[in-house]
């Protein structure tokens, strides 16, 4: 809901801000109904949909995140 919040404040002060999405096993079909959401509710923010950074905790959690696994 804070996040929610920022985005409200954030549009309501003509601030141009930004959505990242990072597509994962537990959210890939969530992609279209976030950006609709994201549009039709601020259309000030930038909505984008990012790649996997792999270092820090991703590296450990690769098999749980990781939509195809590429050798």
């Amino acid at each position: 809901m804070e996040v929610i919040e920022g985005f409200k404040n954030l549009n309501e002060c003509f601030v141009y801000n930004e959505a990242k999405f990072l597509p994962m096993k537990q959210n890939a079909l969530d992609i279209a109904e976030s950006y609709k959401f994201i549009k039709s509710h601020f259309p000030r923010t930038k909505f984008t949909i990012c790649g996997v950074q792999y270092f820090g905790e991703a590296v450990h959690n690769l098999k749980k995140l990781e939509l195809n696994t590429v050798n």
